[in-house]
């Protein structure tokens, strides 16, 4: 604890006092309450676990307030601090585990803010949140525990003073007068006079090829959705298969991209049913649904928190129900309005209609619903228009309107086709789930409910609508259940999947290949960028396509690679593109489904597997490394929000890694000021046996930030001998990349920038093939070639001269204080190019000694250069035993031609990318072989750094916040065992 003079300090020790007398008034009135906490107390937290919360609520504070004021950031601060402690069964008040809650209590609860901003900042500065958590710990929860069960109230009369109750004839004339507007476009729907425009391309060489396809157009744009609609092959089949529960509340949900509307809409097309829309995307389906959550927002009786006051309010909870079912009773009138005159319509024209006719009108009345403003009024939304004048009507009229249409229409469908029910679909379900939590309660009052309860419960009170399909990304199915359950249907819930999608390359490209030119699909341009498509967008063609098509295919690859950098922030450059710039404007919105991890923030800083799992899988393929989905699911990592995110698919849960998916979440991860690798590396140095290979990895990516153009080689190597010339110059490391039909390009590498998206750091070969063919085809900047290869990896290092050389390093995991000459001896005839393939065991065979020829010819191929300038840097690297080249050893593979070095080891732990190598040297050679052991900095002639400084190390270079590496202040790490591995 720190202590403070002066005034300042007295006025600090004021605010506290009195927030410590507020602190136990508000604990002596909740203790009053009847509570049972499952939670235990702060104070019963070990010391350990106390000490690295507050290291990481510090960094966390810190990073909160590096542009404001504590006072400013207060609310993100309360939740930051409420998440953590909830994450690890602490109890703080329901109040704090979102920022909006702790936002709306800060408005409505807190009369003096400034104690609260003096208590956070002296836990601040003190480096300890334990007071801070238990004030949260006393502030009452917003709902208590064991509410009492009130009486049942009768639902009364619609009232409201800014919704006038009209009476029911004056209802009827605006209706009637309405319907006389739409009737023309259903007949002229029915007739086929009025049919969806087609979309018109540009002027360009493929305008009659996109004509042909007749793709139609909303709002001017293509919409492919609606692209032979309802026209595909065993489309009954394939609905009959999806939809097997006919009598069921079916829960339809999955990731973005994974055809939920497509699946739905076709299920409308064999079977009559109404569509709802919570959110439109792509101007598919009716505002209507929109239109009632705004009025519902602006309604000054509809209450947003049924608990605010701390109990229940009967009276607001009662107003919400009614509130709630008055809206959708009027867009659902409005709805089942126009069906029933299209029926009509349809059964005057078709008195006995056969089977393909019925399955038409089933086709067009689903049209009208997704594009009701082409097919009924022209620009006007009819559903929302007509659901407006009924937003005036009494309860009793929409009840009494819907109870006539409802055996109207239902008798009508038992004719057509047997079925006396009709599908109710509720889409883009999970706007619902999450909006207006605590509006409603549970059946036992005790928590709280979103709208989707009151909407579901309300459409079973008004008819026979099964089977209902609720669907939305990400959407909870206990969320659904919770609703279903108030109900008085008591249904079997189906959680349903969205099968055949385009994640197989032979579907993705039978999809893809209808919308290309012939004559272009034929090109090698055209080839390759049905190739680069499925590499890149995978599940998200459609949204690629309809930008392609709005080009035009002018410019097809600079399309595909603007649209690549809209969703990931990266630049692809894996091909540059045709001459000229895209004439489609491709900006982030609904239409494109952009990949969104902000629903993560919550669970970001709470050590959830999840994130572990996604941090694991965007490293494993920058290192190359096999992604085992099997694994990750044992672990049960599944998260709803990774399928919002669109980051997982719920029918695989956590598939195969996506190239998109992949770069969008290293951009978040960057933006979170997240060292990505430091967690992965330093939980597989932890590990004995996978600690040689991660040690691999480390030693790469320390030399990707090491060689960045501004330090000279000599600054990071100890040669044997005199230094060659070149040591004084700095170097880059490059990444070699082929553009199709042109010559190799070598670029500076920097696996963090933006202008690169070549994502994979390290190649990992497996045969002596492949390691020859990366040669030719280099797809990373670090090379980990085959086993029978002497080197553990390759990489080319440009230098300031412009010159390419090859560093081939060996890395040793010894645990002695010093490699033994005869391991000395090996490392160095490994990483000898004449001795690449050559074992030296036994007698050199003729084939060791082509391999070595055929792979050291490519080495020079790729670095441009001949045998008299042909450079390889030998280095060995060894941890935490040192790597000394004495004056015998190695002289057998002395080689002038190739000089021969060890890393600076100090300068690699100084700069660590794994965080992790400094809590080996401790358990290796302990706390007095450390001592003895100085690391100096860069900088030769700079002081000695002390042990306590050097058991730090930074997050990263953008930050002065240090982080402990001790075992003893890491929990999560256990102590690793003495090994040693050679």
């Amino acid at each position: 604890m720190s202590s403070k003079t002066g005034r300042r300090g007295e006025a600090d020790l004021h605010r506290t006092v009195r927030l410590r007398n507020h602190l136990a008034s508000v604990k002596r009135s909740f203790s009053a309450m009847e509570y049972t906490s499952r939670f235990r107390p702060i104070a019963d937290v070990d010391q350990e676990t106390v000490a690295v919360w507050n290291m990481l609520l510090h960094l966390n504070i810190k990073r909160a307030v590096k542009e404001t004021t504590i006072g400013a950031a207060l609310g993100d601060i309360l939740s930051t601090v409420g998440v953590t402690a909830l994450g690890q069964d602490i109890h703080v008040s329901g109040h704090f585990r979102t920022k909006q809650r702790c936002h709306d209590w800060l408005k409505d609860f807190v009369e003096d803010r400034d104690d609260l901003v003096a208590l956070v900042t002296k836990c601040h500065e003190e480096r300890d949140y334990r007071d801070l958590i238990l004030y949260m710990e006393g502030v009452p929860d917003p709902i208590p525990a064991r509410p009492v069960t009130p009486p049942h109230v009768p639902m009364p009369q619609l009232q409201s003073q800014h919704t006038p109750i009209l009476d029911d004839g004056v209802i009827d004339d605006r209706v009637r007068t309405k319907l006389a507007k739409i009737r023309p476009h259903v007949a002229g729907v029915l007739a086929g006079s009025k049919t969806l425009p087609v979309y018109e391309p540009p002027d360009t060489p493929y305008r009659d090829h996109i004509r042909r396809l007749n793709v139609p157009a909303l709002a001017g744009n293509p919409s492919l959705i609606l692209h032979n609609f309802g026209k595909r092959e065993n489309i009954q089949q394939a609905a009959e298969r999806l939809f097997k529960h006919h009598e069921s509340i079916c829960v339809f949900y999955d990731a973005s991209g994974a055809g939920k509307t497509t699946a739905m809409l076709e299920r409308l097309c064999t079977i009559f049913g109404l569509y709802f829309s919570f959110k439109r995307s792509g101007w598919i389906g009716s505002r209507d649904m929109e239109d009632m959550l705004t009025s519902l927002d602006v309604s000054n009786r509809f209450s947003g928190n049924v608990f605010s006051s701390g109990k229940l309010d009967l009276k607001a909870l009662e107003n919400n129900k009614n509130i709630t079912h008055h809206r959708l009773s009027q867009v659902l009138l409005a709805r089942l309005t126009v069906f029933n005159i299209f029926l009509n319509m349809f059964r005057d024209h078709h008195p006995n209609p056969t089977r393909e006719k019925t399955h038409e009108a089933k086709i067009l009345w689903t049209l009208i619903q997704v594009a009701p403003m082409n097919l009924l009024e022209p620009d006007v939304d009819s559903f929302s228009t007509l659901s407006t004048i009924y937003l005036n009507a009494s309860n009793d009229y929409l009840q009494n309107r819907i109870k006539e249409l409802t055996h109207a229409i239902t008798t009508t469908l038992c004719d057509l086709d047997g079925r006396s029910s009709l599908l109710v679909v509720f889409d883009e379900a999970q706007v619902v789930s999450d909006l207006h939590i605590g509006s409603f309660a549970s059946e036992d009052q005790k928590a709280e409910r979103s709208l989707l309860k009151a909407f579901i419960t309300s459409l079973m009170s008004s008819g026979p609508w099964f089977p209902l399909i609720v669907s939305g990304t990400a959407l909870s199915l206990n969320s659904v259940i919770q609703s279903i359950a108030s109900s008085d249907a008591k249904v079997q819930e189906a959680p349903i999947h969205q099968e055949g999608d385009l994640s197989r390359h032979d579907d993705f490209v039978a999809y893809f290949s209808r919308f290309v030119p012939p004559a272009y699909l034929k090109s090698v341009e055209g080839e390759l960028l049905v190739q680069r498509s499925f590499h890149w967008v995978y599940r998200f063609p459609a949204a690629l396509v309809d930008l392609l098509l709005r080009d035009g295919f002018r410019t097809p690859h600079h399309v595909l690679n603007a649209y690549v950098q809209c969703m990931t922030k990266f630049r692809p450059i894996d091909y540059e593109g045709e001459p000229g710039h895209p004439s489609v404007s491709i900006q982030v919105d609904q239409s494109y489904r952009c990949l969104d991890f902000t629903k993560l923030d919550t669970v970001f800083n709470t050590n959830h597997p999840l994130i572990e799992h996604m941090r694991n899988m965007v490293l494993g393929a920058m290192l190359d490394e096999k992604y085992d989905a099997s694994a990750a699911n044992k672990k049960n990592v599944y998260h709803p929000d990774l399928v919002d995110s669109g980051y997982a698919r719920a029918a695989a849960r956590l598939a195969k890694p996506e190239t998109l998916v992949i770069l969008a979440f290293a951009r978040w991860l960057d933006q979170k000021s997240e060292h990505r690798f430091a967690p992965y590396l330093s939980t597989r140095l932890n590990i004995p046996h996978s600690r040689p290979f991660a040690l691999e990895h480390t030693g790469s990516l320390y030399l990707a930030d090491a060689l960045d153009g501004t330090r000279p080689i000599k600054d990071l190597f100890d040669f044997w001998g005199t230094p060659p010339a070149w040591a004084s110059e700095t170097a880059t490391v490059v990444r070699c990349h082929r553009p199709p039909n042109g010559d190799m390009q070598y670029q500076n590498f920097n696996y963090r920038s933006e202008e690169t998206s070549g994502i994979r750091v390290v190649a990992q070969r497996r045969t002596i093939a492949e390691s020859l063919e990366w040669l030719k085809e280099p797809n990373s900047a670090f090379l980990f070639p085959d086993k029978n290869c002497g080197p553990d990896c390759l990489f080319l290092a440009r230098l300031q001269s412009g010159k390419l050389i090859w560093i081939a390093l060996q890395m040793k995991n010894y645990s002695n204080q010093q490699l033994y000459d005869d391991v000395m001896d090996k490392a160095i005839y490994s990483i000898t190019p004449k001795y690449f393939y050559v074992s030296r065991k036994k007698e050199p065979a003729k084939t060791s000694v082509q391999h070595t020829q055929r792979f050291t010819a490519a080495m020079r191929t790729l670095a441009k250069c001949d045998d008299s300038s042909f450079c390889v840097l030998r280095a060995v690297v060894a941890f935490p035993a040192i790597a000394q080249i004495g004056s015998t050893v190695g002289l057998a593979y002395a080689d002038d031609q190739h000089p021969l070095a060890t890393l600076k080891m100090n300068l690699v732990l100084k700069n660590d990318p794994s965080r992790f190598l400094r809590i080996l040297a401790w358990d290796y050679l302990g706390v007095e072989q450390l001592a003895m052991d100085t690391v100096r900095p860069a900088s030769s002639d700079s002081d000695p750094v002390p042990l306590e400084e050097r058991l730090y190390v930074e997050v990263n270079a953008d930050h002065d916040d240090e982080i402990p590496t001790s075992t003893h202040s890491s929990p999560t790490l256990p102590k690793a065992k003495r090994a040693k591995i050679g």
